[in-house]
């Protein structure tokens, strides 16, 4: 029976979230499964009609651990506290914060902070990662193995941060484009309503 963690991320991660769990069901042949809430795979995540929330805490039960998948996008966001926050409440159960697109460990808020994170920025660092991992399940881990699933999965990775970092506009050029400069909103105004 294969150790089960769950994979806590942001919607918006769902991409870099579904790389991560193949990395780690691919090297570890299906010995560490991975059960994550927008799982890609047509047997995976919540099933149609079910309810989500019993999903994840039914989930929440049967994992061994919790990887909170941190980035910019779910660093403030209140659901990735609520479920680490619950796996910290169950006695057994271990935390463990990767951080994917965070420049600095420091960066990760309290009280995340107080877990051994994991920085998640190229093959060296996901090769550590998976090592550590299979090490706390006692599962075989062959690097060599696993270097071209490591080197696929942070490509995608990579690839996934570019792609959002180009759709998401920053929000002042956002409001630029949506809101008139004052000296056109004047142009428009009657003379007699500029005291």
């Amino acid at each position: 029976m294969p150790h089960q963690i769950l994979l806590s991320h942001c919607h918006r991660d769902k991409g870099a979230a579904n790389s991560l769990a193949t990395l780690i069901r691919r090297t570890t042949l299906n010995q560490i499964d991975v059960w994550l809430s927008s799982d890609s795979r047509p047997e995976g995540g919540v099933s149609p009609g079910e309810r989500w929330f019993d999903s994840i805490r039914k989930n929440l039960e049967t994992s061994r651990c919790i990887l909170a998948l941190i980035t910019p996008n779910s660093l403030r966001l209140p659901w990735l506290y609520f479920e680490v926050g619950y796996a910290a409440a169950k006695e057994g159960m271990d935390i463990l914060p990767v951080c994917v697109g965070i420049d600095s460990l420091s960066g990760v808020p309290h009280p995340l902070a107080l877990y051994q994170a994991y920085q998640l920025r190229d093959a060296e660092s996901a090769n550590d990662l998976m090592k550590r991992l299979c090490s706390k399940f006692q599962v075989p881990y062959d690097p060599e193995m696993a270097k071209v699933v490591i080197e696929r999965c942070m490509s995608e990775m990579q690839a996934g941060q570019t792609a959002e970092s180009k759709e998401a506009a920053p929000p002042q050029a956002a409001l630029r484009e949506e809101i008139p400069s004052l000296p056109s909103m004047m142009r428009h105004l009657p003379p007699g309503d500029l005291v």
